[in-house]
């Protein structure tokens, strides 16, 4: 006998598991859950553009301000939003997202300063600016150059003080009529002096030999003498500038192993070294302007000299043409006066305005550290004034108009010119 029983739909492949009242629930909900989720997305897309319009974009470029070269390597930041970044070699910069409202800009570079400004930013604006920047001065530690002397670098360079005999020590020993051996037992300690009827043995303690001599070496402005006992006592005190004592050490190390037994420098007045400082002391260009504080005045030695000069050459003149006439048939200059007024006129007429050009000159640009020297600028001043004597005579005895005119431009203008230009480069210091 068959049984009847209920059967339970399939699942269907939309809702498995689902029974007729749950998937009735779900197509009753699924309009209103597709609207809610609509405007969730309307919602989002519009508070994401509402945020955009509420942005803006800065763009903008560095320049110099004299030229308007572009200035690379700048850092660029808006200080309240923390942002930064640097120019490339167009000197252009950029942001991209930057909040509405008002900001700092600041710009920083080394040779440029730091610079800032208050920038606005509207809300979808593209900002373009342009910064122009000036260069400023870099200030620097002040620098100290101190000369330092041969001398005073080996004694740096020793690490202790030297065993040496200076020039007072010298010259008392020859004012009390003392040898060379007794200025050396008296103020070099290091030393051990010994007179015998063979002479003198002067050797250094340490290496003291018993029963004979370990002589120190002599070096005379550098050469080695053959026989150093003669010059104990033949050396006159008055040639000699300094005497320095080197250890057996550091002689073996400068002279080698004949000197191991400690060595003499010995330096004269007349020496090689001694030469080559007073040359350095009578260098015409000695001067170094760059240790110089201020600029030198070539306006006011320029005027100095321009009236010293004419001064000169108005007196000189004066004397000149009482005794000097010019010829202007044979040509050249005819005496009025005797041989020596002749010539002392003369010689009045190139030396007068020359030496007060020359004084104007060094009166006028001598500054704190430095002074003018009389000499190179008056012959200076003389050699421009002789061509242009040349000039005049040469244009009026032969009524050459432009000859002439040089002539006196040179004497004029030239002359306290080149008085000017050889005060300038032939400076020494006060």
């Amino acid at each position: 006998m068959t049984s009847l029983r209920p059967v339970r739909p399939a699942p269907t492949v939309a809702h498995p598991g689902f029974s007729v009242a749950e998937r009735r629930a779900l197509a009753r909900w699924a309009p209103a859950t597709s609207f809610a989720a609509l405007l969730c997305v309307l919602t989002l897309v519009s508070a994401t553009a509402a945020i955009a319009q509420e942005r803006g974009t800065l763009t903008g470029r560095v320049l110099e301000l004299q030229n308007s070269r572009p200035i690379a390597d700048v850092v660029v930041r808006l200080h309240d939003l923390g942002l930064s970044t640097v120019t490339d070699a167009a000197g252009m910069f950029r942001f991209e997202v930057v909040p509405e409202g008002a900001h700092i800009l600041v710009v920083e570079h080394l040779a440029y300063g730091d610079q800032s400004r208050e920038i606005a930013v509207n809300p979808g604006e593209d900002l373009r600016l342009d910064v122009r920047l000036a260069p400023r001065t870099i200030e620097l530690e002040p620098l100290v150059v101190e000369a330092v002397t041969e001398l005073e670098q080996r004694r740096i360079s020793t690490g202790h003080s030297m065993n040496e005999v200076g020039p007072v020590q010298l010259s008392e020993a020859a004012r009390r009529g003392l040898a060379l051996s007794d200025v050396l037992a008296q103020h070099l300690p290091g030393l051990r002096v010994r007179s015998s009827r063979t002479g003198s043995c002067v050797e250094y303690r340490s290496t003291s030999a018993q029963g004979g001599c370990n002589d120190v070496s002599i070096y005379v402005d550098g050469v080695r003498a053959a026989v150093p006992s003669l010059l104990y006592f033949s050396m006159p005190l008055e040639d000699i500038a300094r005497v320095e004592l080197l250890s057996p050490l550091q002689a073996s190390t400068r002279f080698g192993m004949a000197a191991g037994g400690g060595a003499l420098l010995v330096e004269t007045k007349t020496g090689p070294q001694r030469q080559r400082e007073a040359a350095a002391d009578n260098l015409v260009t000695g001067f170094d302007w760059s240790l110089e504080e201020e600029r030198y005045g070539w306006e006011k030695v320029f005027a100095s000299s321009f009236v010293g000069n004419a001064v000169g050459l108005a007196v000189g003149l004066g004397l000149a043409n009482r005794c000097l006439e010019i010829d202007t048939g044979l040509g050249g200059l005819r005496p009025r006066c005797t041989g020596i007024l002749t010539t002392g006129t003369g010689i009045l007429a190139l030396a007068l305005p020359s030496a007060a050009g020359g004084y104007s000159a060094g009166w006028a640009g001598q500054t704190d550290r430095s002074k003018g020297r009389f000499l190179p600028a008056a012959l200076g001043s003389a050699m421009a004034a002789t061509a242009g004597y040349l000039l005049l005579i040469e244009g009026r005895s032969n009524e050459s108009g432009a000859a002439e005119t040089a002539g006196i431009a040179l004497l004029a203008v030239g002359t306290p010119l080149m008085t000017t230009v050889a005060d300038r480069i032939f400076r020494v210091l006060r």
